[in-house]
């Protein structure tokens, strides 16, 4: 029966492998989704945003009005945002939680914003304003106003809960911040959010 130990540590061995090649595969589908969504939002493309948001979503805001927002906001003409490419990507997970696997994805990108002004614009003045108001938001060594063409450049970061779902053919993503606590009470179970973003809880 000396046989039996081997054969108990190979089988061990084998299925560790196979779940940690299964986590890692996981991983790089998260991360590779991730960067198709952030391409759509960089290039302002608004139904491949919406394409890859949890299809939930649209049940507590329909996807006519969140395109007609994003595009009304692509529009306007005042305010000209650039987003940069994501930075210092961390994800957590992915996590099975039912049927269903959830992951968290952390992640830092600088924004250009130009603001247009009016020909009797005291521009000093404005640009003062708007930098003390992006510092409190963003904190004042996030903020930095480019002399070449006035742009405010803003460093901040981004956290997405992933989402994959059965019968959605990849992974999509909402948005996790303090002003869409309401909406995760009925998408995200609480647990999960914790294990994905323990250092907001």
């Amino acid at each position: 029966m000396r046989w039996r130990y081997p054969l108990l540590l190979v089988t061990s061995l084998l299925g560790t492998t196979c779940a940690f090649g299964q986590q890692f595969e996981g991983a790089a589908a998260v991360r590779s989704d991730f960067e198709r969504y952030w391409e759509a939002v960089r290039h302002k493309d608004t139904q491949a945003q919406l394409d890859a948001l949890d299809p939930r979503m649209f049940e507590l805001v329909s996807r006519e009005r969140l395109a007609d927002g994003m595009e009304r906001s692509a529009r306007d003409s005042t305010v000209r945002i650039t987003t940069g490419p994501a930075t210092d990507v961390v994800l957590t997970g992915p996590f099975p939680n039912g049927d269903q696997r959830f992951a968290g994805v952390s992640f830092g990108f600088t924004m250009r914003m130009v603001l247009a002004n009016e020909p009797d614009t005291d521009v000093g003045r404005k640009n003062a304003f708007l930098l003390e108001m992006l510092g409190r938001q963003y904190g004042p060594a996030n903020v930095a106003l480019d002399p070449v063409d006035g742009a405010f450049i803003i460093t901040t970061t981004r956290k997405l809960v992933a989402v994959r779902r059965p019968g959605v053919d990849r992974w999509r993503f909402l948005e996790h911040g303090k002003d869409m606590a309401g909406v995760y009470r009925t998408l995200v179970p609480e647990e999960l959010l914790v294990r994905l973003f323990p250092q907001d809880h």
